[in-house]
């Protein structure tokens, strides 16, 4: 049975005070059975259609209705009514549609007055430039308010079909609400039947194995109905694709071991071996050949070089300097590879670079910074930016235990000495919202590139997002965020943001986007939320209105691969190394611990504890003892590493006469006639690396594996010193015989 219920409140609609009835139409459930037919085979999708509520306006262009519906898109057609719609992605095996047919359609009809709302439903606007601060005209289509039919005529269309990596997508449009204008009746689907008919396609149904990907697998599931879980193993190495010019090939060497470290599948190619004066065509086609002919293709993309060395495309839709062209292998909008760029324009400014995403990673940073967060908001159109800021505060980053700065300008007057402030004192992410140029944050508050060369946040490296005008506009000598990443000892280590003008509306949602998927998806990558971000924008509009222009304009600049922490980064670690061969052995313990440490505790396998950080201990015995080391962080968050004390003894010579390596008596003393054999035993041999032999502190032998054997051989008359040193994995331990009397001439 439908309910309704009548609510007051008092919102805000475009900086107005304003009463408005809230109306929400209650149903027991809305769906659409979307039924996908290829030959003679068929399967069901069942999708939701979420339960719109309603609300009235009042503005200078008179009263009208607002329709929402949670997690609906927008129609995108300016001056006609806003009415929510459900764009969807849906995997289908082939990209053949021959027909699509509804059937079996259920409405409830509905008169916005018979409710006390205004027969109009408010018209799309257009996406208002952050580049001006003057109000936007107001636009509607009267003709289209007095049409006696409702719109659109269309239940269901197919708007697009493309393809992620090797998986075709459908993008289909539900209007889910239909509207007469004239008479101001609304249509609310409650359920309804979709046909899909599909032509087989023999050359599409091939599995291509290495287009598969753990990080495309996460990315996609989430955003596409009916992705198809093809279990493959998801600890397969996945490529990583640098294309550098040849003058950074050392300086980008370090960047790819450590990715190897990590585990991908590295591959470093210079711009001379594609051409030597490459055009963004030619690089694009050797990056599509690698993609289709490589066994592993890759899915992350760095690109090392300002767009002088390393070239970029114009944007069809955004007129200006694009990377995304680079990573699309197909005819739609939807990236195949993540792709970065290193924007340097010297050796200098790579080494940079590299050193700060390695530091990053690898978390071994000065302070604790990483759950501290900056939101910057401008003074112009504040109730966006800082509603924005507020709902990505409060859904994400609160929960997850992150303090967070509002350094708004209309709200809390902040300024740009409060700006250098939080940033010196280490941020692990600042996101702005205002008005921007290429070199400067303008209005929220201003910094500018000078700024950013002012600041002292040495190691404690944040990501930048900034969602305002031109602040990545690659093709500009040094733009905004080229600066962020080329500064040496401070700025940061990746940014995000536009080489166009952007608009409030869509860097609204692009932001909240990037938080979901980073929070709801568990995207860590920024590559990956970035790209999933962009993408939910551009379902939003189905694909319509600027949802390319924003694909084109965002580009990161640094290692798409790159993970935010979520936490402060903390890692248990220690070395030992004994320091006397005492009744026993003492070892001297050195906590090698990074992270927001609050408390350490070891654990010497002997039943003896200690809380000091760096101890020394004694073992009344030789054994094996497995010391364990405790560290917590000040988020509460624990990390253990346990290692093996392995110490050794020197079981030959031991008292006696020993000739030609033959003990033939027992006295009291050592005493050799010939060389000098010396032999080790360990309590664990699988734990020593190697062992060094010396006499009287003269390294003369190492050996690598047992039987830890050594041969002296040296002419000697007189008495020597014998000490073996085991390196084992994780410390230093010894065993030492004195006054072994040699006689060999």
């Amino acid at each position: 049975m439908k309910k309704i219920i009548l609510v007051l409140l008092m919102g805000l609609f475009v900086g107005s005070n304003i009463w408005s009835s809230y109306i929400v139409v209650s149903e027991d459930s809305h769906y659409a059975t979307i039924t996908i037919h290829i030959g003679d085979n068929s399967y069901n999708i069942v999708i939701d259609i979420p339960i719109p509520s309603f609300s009235s306006i009042n503005t200078a262009n008179g009263s009208f209705t607002l329709i929402n519906s949670p997690n609906s898109g927008e129609s995108t057609v300016v001056g006609e009514a806003n009415l929510p719609k459900i764009y969807q992605l849906i995997e289908v095996p082939s990209l053949k549609v021959s027909s699509i047919l509804v059937s079996d359609e259920k409405w409830n009809e509905l008169s916005l007055d018979s409710i006390g709302l205004p027969k109009m439903v408010y018209p799309v606007q257009p996406s208002r430039i952050k580049s001006s601060m003057s109000s936007q005209d107001f636009t509607m289509n009267y003709s289209y308010y007095f049409l006696d039919v409702f719109t659109p005529s269309m239940t269901a269309r197919i708007l697009e079909k493309g393809a992620f990596r090797d998986r075709n997508c459908i993008l289909l449009e539900l209007s889910s609400i239909k509207y007469n204008p004239a008479k101001g009746i609304i249509k609310i689907l409650t359920s309804c039947k979709i046909d899909i008919y599909l032509d087989e396609e023999k050359n599409n149904t091939i599995v291509h194995r290495n287009l598969e990907s753990k990080t495309f697998n996460q990315l996609l599931s989430t955003i596409v109905y009916g992705y198809s879980d093809r279990n493959y193993p998801d600890d397969e190495s996945e490529g990583y694709l640098i294309i550098t010019t040849d003058d950074f090939y050392r300086e980008i060497l370090p960047f790819a071991e450590w990715k190897e470290k990590q585990g991908y599948t590295v591959t470093i190619v210079n711009t001379s071996i594609i051409n030597e004066n490459l055009t963004s065509k030619e690089l694009y086609e050797f990056i599509k050949t690698v993609y289709n002919t490589w066994g592993t293709p890759p899915v992350y993309l760095l690109l090392v070089g300002d767009v002088e060395e390393i070239p970029t495309f114009i944007g069809e839709h955004s007129g200006t300097a694009t990377d995304l062209y680079y990573t699309l292998m197909d005819t739609d909008f939807f990236p195949d590879i993540l792709i970065g760029r290193f924007p340097a324009s010297s050796k200098e400014q790579v080494d940079i670079m590299v050193n700060k995403t390695i530091l990053y990673e690898q978390g071994r940073f000065s302070q604790c910074y990483i759950k501290q967060a900056a939101f910057l908001a401008s003074m112009d159109n504040h109730y966006i930016s800082e509603s924005t800021h507020n709902y990505v505060i409060e859904h994400y980053m609160i929960p997850h235990n992150f303090s967070c700065d509002k350094l708004y300008s209309a709200a809390y007057r902040a300024t740009t000495d409060q700006v250098f402030d939080v940033l010196n004192d280490g941020r692990g992410l600042v996101i702005y919202s205002g008005h921007g140029s290429p070199g400067e944050w303008a209005d929220g508050p201003r910094f500018t590139q000078n700024d950013i060369r002012n600041l002292r946040n040495h190691e404690i490296y944040p990501f930048i997002c900034s969602h305002a005008c031109l602040t990545g506009k690659l093709n500009f000598e040094e733009c905004f965020g080229e600066t962020w990443l080329r500064v040496p000892d401070k700025g940061a280590v990746a940014f995000w943001g536009s080489s166009a003008f952007t608009m409030w509306r869509e860097d609204d949602l692009l932001e909240k986007y990037m938080f979901s998927a980073w929070w709801d998806k568990d995207i860590r990558d920024i590559g990956g939320m970035t790209s999933s971000a962009l993408e939910e924008l551009y379902l939003h509009y189905g694909g319509g209105k600027n949802s390319k222009y924003y694909m084109e304009c965002y580009n990161i600049l640094g290692d798409p691969s790159l993970k935010l922490w979520e936490n402060n980064p903390l890692t248990a670690d220690f070395s030992f190394k004994q320091i006397a061969d005492d009744e026993g052995f003492t070892i001297s313990f050195s906590d090698e611990s990074y992270g927001c440490i609050n408390s350490i505790k070891w654990d010497f396998d002997d039943g003896n504890i200690s809380e000091e950080k760096n101890p020394i201990h004694h073992y009344s015995y030789k054994r094996c003892y497995n010391v364990t080391l405790t560290v917590e962080n000040e988020d509460g968050i624990r990390d253990i590493i346990e290692k093996s004390i392995t110490p050794i003894n020197i079981t030959s010579p031991g008292n006696g006469l020993y000739v030609f390596g033959l003990k033939i008596l027992d006295i009291d003393r050592t005493i050799i006639i010939g060389s000098l054999k010396v032999t080790v035993e360990s309590y664990d041999e699988s734990n020593i690396d190697y062992i060094e032999f010396l006499v009287d502190n003269i390294s003369k032998d190492v050996v690598n594996q047992p039987p830890f054997v050594f041969t002296w051989d040296e002419s000697s008359f007189g008495k020597h010193n014998v000490k073996a040193i085991a390196h084992t994995y994780g410390g230093i331990v010894f065993d030492i015989r004195n006054d072994i009397f040699v006689i060999n001439i």
